[in-house]
């Protein structure tokens, strides 16, 4: 997971661990980040995006990274 993390760009990656992973709201990162709400959003969605594709490359599939609710 880490490398497939290291694999997205800065404006990705960061959002993207900082809200799945330190569990930070959209807002506080935006403000952390100094960018808009919706750049975060889109940020995080693209990032999520990317990653499943890095993922599927790799043969992980990104399914068994998610857990079971």
């Amino acid at each position: 997971m880490e490398r497939a993390l290291d694999e997205l760009p800065d404006h990705q990656r960061i959002p993207l661990v900082l809200y799945h992973f330190e569990d930070e709201p959209y807002d506080d990162i935006a403000r952390r980040l100094g960018v808009s709400l919706s750049k975060i959003k889109t940020d995080i969605l693209r990032g999520r995006t990317a990653l499943a594709q890095i993922l599927m490359r790799s043969g992980t599939a990104h399914e068994t990274l998610t857990p079971q609710l």
